[in-house]
């Protein structure tokens, strides 16, 4: 019951002109289904943000000149709706707040309060283990950005109060090669050319997060005990929003309503959020 009223008057209004628009036009079900996928971080945020550029706007002016299209509606489409968890009144809440006519609100790329939670496989000591990378997009230079490891979920690993020695970033070779800011678009397939990086191994991870575990995990990387063998999912924590955090996941599957979608949105105010980075993600 919940997933239908999360739905009417939105998704599904869209998906009916589409399979209309695919019956009296002939037009390809499968295009009409893949405009809708979101691909990309990028175009969740286009999306989200209601930007007049976004391809899921220019797609439905083009097709549908005569329906208007809201911001409300969009935002709805964002949501996973197989999860028939969803509680309507909380969505309802979210989303009004979000377009709220007088004080509207946006996300932004480069905002710093977001984070990468990449699930991995490693092997450590010619076992295979599976962990977590929290990674974090960080500004630098001028309006640059990058990503960069700050703290790590690896329960295999030995305790340890290791403390990283001084010169520690000042020893790399090339404090130019970072994790660039749309790795993500790869599903953080350059993690891999990263951890190869011996010489500069510091450089993807945060000056200002070290622990005891972290050093460990680069101390095993740099020795050759511990490498990373896969990268098997990846979901997005957004921290920026006032009041709410929201995670996004990638839905893979033949259904217009797939790719990166929000899988989950809790209210949290600032203790709320700084205790949701200590127990989720894993950052003291």
């Amino acid at each position: 019951m919940k997933i239908q009223y999360l739905l009417m008057g939105a998704f599904t209004w869209l998906l009916s002109l589409s399979a209309l628009n695919a019956q009296s036009m002939g037009t390809d079900w499968d295009q009409e289904k893949e405009a809708f996928v979101v691909k990309q971080y990028e175009e969740f945020v286009e999306r989200f943000n209601f930007d007049s550029d976004a391809v899921i706007v220019k797609w439905f002016q083009e097709n549908y000149p005569g329906h208007e299209l809201d911001r409300d509606m969009l935002l709805r489409s964002l949501f996973n709706l197989e999860d028939p968890e969803w509680d309507p009144s909380v969505v309802d809440q979210f989303i009004e707040q979000m377009i709220d006519e007088d004080d509207p609100v946006f996300i932004d790329f480069y905002d710093e309060s977001w984070y990468a939670e990449v699930s991995c496989l490693f092997e450590y000591n010619r076992r295979q283990y599976p962990g977590s990378l929290i990674l974090q997009s960080k500004k630098y230079g001028n309006n640059s950005s990058k990503w960069q490891i700050v703290t790590v979920v690896a329960d295999f690993l030995p305790a340890g109060d290791a403390v990283p020695p001084d010169d520690l970033f000042s020893a790399v070779r090339n404090p130019e090669r970072i994790l660039s800011p749309v790795s993500h678009a790869t599903d953080f397939a350059a993690l891999h050319r990263a951890f190869k990086d011996l010489p500069n191994l510091p450089n993807y991870f945060s000056k200002d997060q070290w622990s005891p575990k972290l050093y460990v995990f680069l101390r095993e990387m740099m020795n050759g005990s511990l490498c990373l063998e896969t990268v098997k999912d990846v979901t997005y924590h957004l921290l920026q929003i006032d009041g709410w955090i929201v995670s996004l996941k990638y839905y893979n599957r033949n259904l217009p309503n797939s790719g990166i979608l929000i899988s989950n949105i809790l209210r949290a105010d600032p203790p709320k959020k700084e205790g949701y980075k200590r127990k989720r993600l894993n950052i003291k």
